[in-house]
């Protein structure tokens, strides 16, 4: 019988030995021919495709999702991902990843000497050299530009790039670094940078040469413009490798023009592929077509966790249903639980302490169906039941497996219940079925006690249950065991969840699944 495999569209050519590994595991659309598709173009080739390998020349919306309702992941070559609606795609169940860290070093070393050949006007007079203009030497003013080492660098967004650049300045030139971020860094990383935080506006106004490396997003578009341009030196440079739109273009080439700042260095371009046309004819600009990344080895690396990312989000390879570099982490953690194999969510124990509301938002998260253990207890007299649970211990052993048959478990399965379940119960329960995870909600004592005497009506004196609960061992360390506090936010403890199951999947595997 023939087996279906999944389907992806890789929307670029890559390196050929890179893209083959998508092909042992899935049934690929490629483009060797690298064209860039069109909005109509993407949406029919992602047609019946699961995952994508994308690049930020396509968008990715609400609009192609819906269209697409296969797709489950859509893995970014490059660190930025404004081209995708990360919302969008969290709201339907679609895995975001990017490819950070592999190109952190090379994108500083461009970024630098990007800053440099600004600085020293090499593009400007290599121009000059190739059209036989350089007939003598030794003029005093022949494109002189303004010194790197000993200047003040001024760095607009201090993530891992900015931090590197920052670490070339000053280590390397001797440069007096400053920066501006949406916080400042940890004393000991700014220590390691030699960096010191300022305002926004100190930063322009100080910066012998202004270098960008913040991400894009609607609230950082045109973070520079005529404003922000006319409190720089006239003798400073601008450098742009973080994305276009960061800088209004227009107002930049019409500082050049005026002399407001001195040159300027772009990688990046708001539009691009097209350049706004006022930036072309100046001298005092060095233009590059988005290469920050353009090494071999990183372009290569780049791909590679790319390829990880598709093959691990859709259930392949060593790393399966655990993508390494996720950008929405919440849906990171449902993929991980679901490939973990949880079958079913349990509730049992204490009522009012949340475990139902919270067993709901995971069983939704996990698309598994949950039950209330209450609802199988065997019947009898309330007063030998508390929430469900016998309370002699002549009563358990066969509660525990009337429970266990009709509850059907399984390995994988997660018990929700409160800090009011012994030990001993969890250990005779996993007795039955090794590989059971219990999700303990920490309760407070004091208050579990009057619902237990309100429930019952007080037939357990408060003072009795207050002393059977707090000499309950809490599972601190306990192997298969998570606890979440009831003092924390429903969204708080939903994500302390996801990231434990998703942490220790193998916990979670049958020997011998059905």
């Amino acid at each position: 019988m023939t087996t279906l495999r999944p389907a992806v569209l890789a929307t670029r050519a890559t390196f050929p030995d890179i893209a083959e590994r998508l092909r042992e595991h899935f049934d690929v659309d490629d483009n060797p021919a690298d064209a860039v598709f069109s909005p109509a173009e993407l949406a029919r080739r992602l047609q019946r495709k699961q995952g994508v390998m994308s690049t930020g020349s396509e968008r990715i919306d609400a609009a192609l999702l819906d269209a697409c309702p296969e797709l489950r992941a859509v893995c970014n070559v490059g660190v930025g991902y404004n081209n995708v609606d990360v919302e969008a795609c969290t709201a339907r169940g679609v895995l975001v990843t990017n490819t950070p860290d592999v190109l952190t070093e090379t994108t500083a070393d461009f970024g630098f000497a990007l800053m440099m050949a600004t600085a020293r006007r090499i593009a400007e007079s290599e121009r000059f050299l190739h059209r036989g203009e350089w007939t003598k030497t030794g003029i005093y003013d022949m494109f002189v530009g303004s010194d790197v080492h000993g200047a003040t660098l001024g760095i607009l967004g201090m993530g891992r790039i900015g931090q590197a650049i920052a670490r070339r300045g000053a280590l390397g030139f001797g440069m007096r670094v400053i920066y501006h971020n949406r916080s400042a860094l940890v004393a000991d990383v700014e220590a390691g940078c030699r960096a010191t935080y300022v305002d926004k506006e100190t930063l322009l106004r100080q910066a012998d040469h202004l270098v960008l490396v913040l991400p894009y997003s609607p609230s950082s578009h045109h973070t520079i413009g005529q404003a922000e341009l006319e409190l720089m030196k006239p003798s400073a440079t601008l450098t742009n490798i973080a994305r276009g739109g960061i800088v209004d273009d227009g107002a930049l080439a019409l500082a050049l023009r005026n002399g407001t700042i001195a040159a300027a260095g772009l990688d990046v371009f708001e539009g691009e592929p097209k350049v706004h046309p006022d930036l072309l004819p100046l001298p005092n600009v060095v233009l590059t077509p988005h290469i920050g990344s353009a090494s071999v080895r990183t372009r290569r690396a780049m791909a590679a966790l790319s390829v990880d990312n598709l093959i691990a989000a859709l259930g392949f390879g060593p790393q399966a249903g655990r993508p390494p570099t996720p950008v929405n982490p919440r849906r990171a953690s449902e993929l991980a639980s679901e490939h973990a194999g949880v079958k079913k969510l349990v509730v049992m124990g204490v009522a009012g302490c949340g475990k139902s509301t919270l067993a709901a938002r995971l069983a939704q998260s996990l698309a598994c169906p949950m039950f209330e253990g209450d609802d199988f207890h065997l019947a009898q007299s309330q007063d030998k039941m508390r929430d469900g649970i016998p309370l002699a211990d002549a009563d358990r052993e066969p509660w525990l497996d009337r429970l266990g048959q009709l509850m059907a478990w399984r390995t994988g399965d997660v018990v929700l219940t409160c800090s009011a379940l012994r030990r001993s119960y969890r250990e005779r329960l996993r007795s039955r079925v090794p590989g059971l995870r219990f999700v303990f909600i920490d309760i407070d004592v004091a208050a579990a006690a009057d619902r237990v005497g309100s429930r019952s009506g007080h037939l357990f004196p408060k003072s009795l249950v207050t002393s059977q609960f707090s000499a309950l061992e809490p599972p601190l360390g306990e192997p298969g065991v998570v606890s979440v506090s009831a003092h924390t936010t429903l969204d708080q403890q939903t994500d302390a969840v996801l990231q434990w199951l998703a942490a220790a999947p193998e916990m979670n595997r049958e020997e011998n699944p059905a």
